[in-house]
């Protein structure tokens, strides 16, 4: 889930019943806990483009390159 605060993208990266644990989609660094008052206020966001494709996408475990298999 993705939420808009003043205009910067934030990805919900763990729920918690007291709030979560956030990071920006646009200016990637550390995670910052918000607290759910807070964040109720938030508008809910639609994820970014290459997510949004990414999601249709099946993701596999890439073959690992081992040569004694």
């Amino acid at each position: 889930m993705y939420l808009d605060i003043n205009g910067e993208q934030f990805r919900i990266l763990k729920a918690e019943p007291q709030g979560a644990w956030l990071v920006s989609c646009d200016a990637p660094g550390p995670p910052r806990f918000v607290d759910q008052r807070e964040l109720d206020a938030y508008p809910r966001a639609p994820a970014p483009e290459p997510c949004a494709a990414e999601q249709g996408k099946r993701r596999r475990r890439p073959r690992s390159r081992c040569a004694w298999r």
